[in-house]
């Protein structure tokens, strides 16, 4: 757990994470990746450092296993 919610870390660095709010479901993986995927995000509502789903029948769980891919690799 870090920053309330629950994330994995490598070598104390943060990875990814993940946190159901009120209206979103995020996920965290950092600018540097998000950057290399953004292209690709389309219309998905993207934050500084996050993706952000509505609901998640709207999440693309093909594209979010490639992003959390990439950034395990650091």
């Amino acid at each position: 757990m870090r920053f309330g919610m629950p994330c994995y870390q490598r070598e104390g660095e943060m990875v990814a994470a993940f946190a159901s709010q009120k209206r979103h479901v995020a996920i965290y993986v950092g600018p540097a990746v998000l950057d290399a995927f953004a292209p690709r995000l389309g219309r998905t509502r993207v934050g500084r450092g996050c993706i952000r789903y509505a609901a998640p029948d709207q999440m693309d769980f093909d594209m979010l296993r490639k992003i959390l891919q990439r950034a395990a690799q650091g």
